[in-house]
């Protein structure tokens, strides 16, 4: 997939999580008649997922901000549902063809809107219900709400109390099945 690139040339960080991530995306479009859904490694399922994997051949579900935001931060790239046609996969291929170009740490979001615009006259967003990317952030008072199916816990989120105990209880629960 990557042989002919110059990975002296590129911006690894970027790379490694932004297009490699595409490139999985769609990868697994080309492979399966399925939607396909992404969800960070920084984020705790807590609950049914029933509803945010409802979705149709030419949707994309995604946490919206608003329109009020910067474009690079209009939506949340770390949790998406994308619907599985020739138009959604087209929409994937703009926007790996857009990373491959800017493959830079903060700009996967970006491309995808830029992608997105390119592409909404056939594509639906479908604005996701926050409780499905409940992002941490002290100017949030309702972050991580024991209400939300997903907690999605940035870098300097970590240490938050509430995420912390819910993350040492899956942790728990995880070397239990382990280990025993």
């Amino acid at each position: 997939m990557f042989e002919n690139w110059d990975l002296d040339m590129i911006d690894k960080r970027g790379f490694a999580l932004i297009l490699f991530r595409v490139a999985m995306l769609k990868e697994c479009m080309e492979k399966y008649d399925e939607h396909v859904a992404w969800i960070d490694t920084d984020v705790v399922v807590r609950k049914d997922l029933s509803e945010f994997l409802e979705i149709e051949s030419n949707q994309l579900k995604i946490l919206y901000r608003g329109d009020n935001k910067p474009d690079k931060v209009k939506i949340n790239a770390g949790i998406f549902n994308i619907g599985s046609s020739e138009i959604t996969y087209g929409f994937v291929c703009d926007w790996y063809e857009r990373i491959k170009v800017n493959a830079k740490w903060g700009m996967g979001q970006l491309e995808m809107w830029k992608a997105y615009q390119d592409h909404k006259d056939k594509i639906e967003l479908i604005k996701m219900d926050e409780k499905f990317n409940d992002l941490g952030g002290s100017d949030r008072p309702n972050a991580f709400s024991k209400y939300s199916a997903m907690w999605h816990c940035k870098k300097c989120h970590f240490n938050n109390d509430k995420f912390q105990g819910e993350f040492r209880e899956y942790l728990k629960k995880g070397k239990e099945i382990l280990y025993g």
